[in-house]
């Protein structure tokens, strides 16, 4: 139960960033605002004791393997293998997901805040349904990602034999649905979420790296279907 509990900040990580502090087994891990597309500590940490990720060949963190040159050295990213594969494990998979839940759900908090305050027509915006309907489809989704996500922590720190197509399930959905909260709540915004001052560029960079890290959802809900189905879904 206390690791689902740990498992379950990644939410706060995620709802904080750009500067989170994430909560896990008691220990405090400070998230730079500088991380919106690199692993980062949180992920880093609640992966494994080592601190290391490592997915289809690349490393991020420790120092085995061949160092790679990115655009800023302050990430080191090093090639460990040949790339054939992955070591994408369902615990890492629910942490990834427990982020993006909570990016989604600040991404609609602040779409929410703004359709309250913001007027036209001497009227809140958040009458108008072009608003109000985005809103309230990033709601549902949102709610349907902390329900997948609660299973797939409860089931990892339980050990369940059901842990990887619900980690699969969590990370395929709530990925997805920070992208869209992200976009969405960009919309609400208008011309000011396009801003640089604006936080939801980061949020938005954020949720396309959770997205786009290791296995895709398309290929994540290819494995829920050979698990559930018990054959190999062709691709």
């Amino acid at each position: 139960m206390v690791a689902a509990v740990g498992l379950m900040m990644g939410a706060v990580a995620g709802a904080l960033f750009p500067f989170a502090v994430a909560y896990l087994f008691g220990d405090r891990i400070p998230v730079p605002a500088h991380y919106a597309l690199y692993p980062g500590p949180y992920l880093a940490h609640i992966a494994g004791k080592s601190g290391v990720i490592e997915v289809n060949g690349l490393a991020y963190g420790g120092d085995q393997g061949e160092p790679l040159d990115t655009v800023d050295p302050r990430r080191p990213l090093r090639r460990v293998g040949s790339g054939n594969g992955s070591k994408e494990t369902p615990r890492l998979r629910v942490a990834m997901a427990a982020e993006a839940l909570g990016v989604a759900q600040r991404a609609l908090e602040l779409g929410i805040q703004h359709a309250k305050t913001r007027e036209q027509f001497g009227k809140p915006i958040g009458i108008y349904q072009a608003v109000s309907h985005q809103l309230a489809d990033t709601y549902a989704d949102v709610e349907l990602s902390r329900s997948l996500v609660y299973w797939a922590a409860w089931c990892v720190a339980e050990e369940d034999e059901q842990a990887p197509v619900a980690a699969a399930a969590a990370s395929a959905f709530a990925t997805e649905a920070a992208v869209t909260a992200c976009e969405r709540s960009i919309q609400v915004h208008g011309g000011t979420g396009f801003t640089w001052e604006h936080p939801l560029h980061r949020f938005y960079k954020r949720a396309l790296w959770l997205e786009g890290f290791g296995q895709r959802p398309a290929a994540l809900r290819r494995e829920i279907a050979n698990a559930v189905l018990g054959v190999t879904v062709p691709v």
